[in-house]
Parts: C-alpha cells; sequence; structure tokens
C-alpha cells in the first residue's frame, strides 16, 4: 500500500514535503488562512488566474510570517494537491488524517486541514469535477448505489453512498474516474446543481 494514499505513491518529490514543513512552522491563524485560500481557490470563490492576483492576496501572510509569499504559494499549491488527490481517489476521513500525520502535520493542524475538507467537501467535489470536465470532455455518466456493510467506524456501518463513474476523453484515449458521495452530501450536490441551471436559465432566457 502506497505511503501518501492521496497521491498513490510511496515517495514525493522533495519540494512538496518541504511544502508541508513550512507549513508545519507557520504561526497557526496565517496557516488557517492559507488552508482557507487553498479551500476559496478549489471551490472557486476566489478566482486567482494570475501571479499577480495569487501574490496580492498571500503578500499580507507572508508578511506576517516571515516567509517569501513564493514560498506560501507553494504551500497553497501543495494543500490544493492533497485535497484535490484524497477527492479524486476517494479517500476516507481516518486516510486523509494518516496522510497529514505523515507529512509532519500536528494534532491542531491535521484537525483543521481535515474539518475544513469534511464541511466543504461537496463543494470541492464540485470543483474538482469541473476543473476535471473542463479539460477532458464526458462521454459517458454511470452510477450506482450502495451500503456499507463495515468499516473501522461503527457509525458509518448501514451508510447509504452513490458512486459515480465519470468516462472522460483525454485525447489520446479514454479514462475512468470514481466519485464516491454519501447520500446527504449527493443531495447537497444535487441542490447546488439545481440551483446553478436556475441561474443560467435566467440568464439565458
Amino acid at each position: 500500500m502506497a505511503r501518501y494514499h492521496f497521491a498513490a505513491t510511496d515517495q514525493l518529490p522533495q519540494e512538496l514535503l518541504d511544502d508541508f514543513q513550512l507549513a508545519q512552522s507557520l504561526p497557526a491563524d496565517v496557516f488557517k488562512k492559507i488552508v482557507q485560500a487553498a479551500r476559496q481557490i478549489m471551490t472557486g470563490e476566489t478566482e486567482l488566474s494570475t501571479i499577480e492576483s495569487i501574490t496580492e492576496q498571500l503578500s499580507p501572510l507572508a508578511q506576517d510570517a516571515g516567509v517569501p509569499t513564493l514560498k506560501l504559494m507553494n504551500v497553497v499549491r501543495s494543500l490544493i494537491m492533497l485535497l484535490q488527490g484524497s477527492i479524486k481517489r476517494n479517500l476516507k476521513l481516518e486516510t486523509l488524517i494518516e496522510d497529514c500525520e505523515t507529512l509532519g502535520l500536528d494534532d491542531e493542524r491535521v484537525k483543521y486541514v481535515c474539518g475544513t475538507w469534511k464541511k466543504y467537501y461537496v463543494a470541492i467535489s464540485k470543483g474538482v469535477l469541473s476543473q476535471t470536465l473542463s479539460v477532458n470532455p464526458l462521454k459517458d455518466l454511470d452510477w450506482r448505489f450502495g451500503v456499507t456493510a463495515s468499516s473501522s467506524e461503527l457509525s458509518s456501518v448501514g451508510r447509504t453512498f452513490l458512486q459515480l463513474k465519470l468516462t472522460l476523453d483525454q485525447g489520446d484515449g479514454l479514462k475512468d474516474v470514481f466519485v464516491e458521495l454519501t447520500l446527504n452530501q449527493f443531495y447537497d450536490l444535487l441542490h447546488q446543481l439545481e440551483s446553478a441551471k436556475q441561474t443560467l436559465d435566467f440568464f439565458t432566457s
């Protein structure tokens, strides 16, 4: 089994490990703001499309932490890689916790990252899905409902989930991507999609 589940590998680039080492050394308030900056980019709440706009947002935090802005940009990038990888590989919360600990984050920071991931799971999933589909056209969609028969967490036994299978055209072939949602997460996502459709219909009618 891979040591780093979010990347499905036993070894990460040293630059990525250095980013999390820096994340651990940041003041707690700066770390939390960096996590929220990564989350806002992933959910589309903040559109940071240029180096200048990213620098403008992170410069005050870099000054507070006493580190170069570029290094904070790298930390944001690495946090996004962690959260995106966790979504794409359908990691459970306890697996994400294990990855965060392996990356060297202390209990308080692990709790904050995982709490943010859990709270915004649907919005982050939608952002990851939108980014994936904007690059790779969707060719087919399959889905199925299931019930968790066993789990290390007793409360998860009997949990109903929805698994989506997306077949994407990557140009040189097709690739299947799997996304798993709890029933509540599915209904939240469905509600957001319906709201987006209503907004789109309003502006195009």
